[in-house]
């Protein structure tokens, strides 16, 4: 007997049912038997939800996830730990340039002043007051740039985010 898959008739379009088993899906034969009594493997395939589906689990009343802002390094000193001051598009309603602008050059120069220093602490103890009195009325959060290996800062949105 052949071990391969098959669908069965269309009546019944989302059965598989080994091969030598009764194709007819009105037989009085056990379809889980074959004709020798051995068990053959009968698997259920739930059809694919349309996609009319996925769209209204995108519209529908969920928690929005938080959008993420990245921040690049700036690499122009090539061992100096800094990031672009570069705006983002995505901030323009939430956060004026002036306090962006303000924020990331502050920690330029934490970085710059933590070389000699305990790096981790100041950062952190910067991230936290600026998160505090800025960043989180605004319903934003700077994230640590040392979780993302000092690659960008991230700037998360969580206005709509349930946590």
């Amino acid at each position: 007997m052949s071990s391969t898959l098959g669908i069965t008739s269309d009546k019944n379009p989302g059965k598989l049912i080994q091969s030598g088993a009764p194709s007819n899906p009105d037989s009085k034969e056990n379809p889980a038997t074959s004709a020798s009594n051995k068990p053959i493997l009968v698997t259920t395939v739930s059809p694919v939800p349309p996609a009319t589906a996925v769209t209204t689990v995108l519209n529908s009343s969920q928690p929005a996830y938080p959008k993420h802002i990245l921040i690049d390094r700036d690499y122009r000193q090539i061992y100096a730990i800094r990031f672009s001051t570069k705006f983002p598009p995505a901030l323009q309603n939430r956060l004026d340039f002036e306090t962006f602008n303000f924020t990331v050059t502050q920690i330029n120069s934490m970085f710059q002043d933590a070389e000699k220093f305990n790096l981790k602490n100041i950062c952190q103890t910067l991230l936290a007051a600026e998160n505090e009195h800025v960043y989180r009325p605004r319903g934003l959060r700077l994230t640590d740039p040392i979780l993302k290996g000092l690659r960008n800062l991230e700037i998360v949105i969580v206005e709509d985010y349930q946590e």
